[in-house]
């Protein structure tokens, strides 16, 4: 029988939000994806892509849960 891949949810937004804005628009919903299982993707820039890196450790998800994408010829 095969196994599932749990769900992954990628997490991106704006390089300067606000603590309120993280707080109002994206907590609520990482904190269903953890919930849920879910895998993480973001990107390697500061803003939502940090807040969210930060968030996720913070809560204890598991860093072999969470991938940084890096595009080809980015300069990361």
């Amino acid at each position: 029988m095969a196994t599932s891949k749990p769900p992954t949810a990628f997490i991106s937004g704006p390089l300067d939000p606000s603590a309120e804005y993280f707080a109002t628009h994206y907590k609520p919903k990482i904190i269903t994806a953890i919930a849920a299982g879910h895998n993480f993707i973001i990107g390697p820039v500061r803003g939502v892509d940090a807040l969210a890196l930060q968030y996720l450790l913070d809560q204890g998800v598991a860093p072999e849960r969470v991938s940084v994408y890096l595009p080809a010829g980015s300069g990361y």
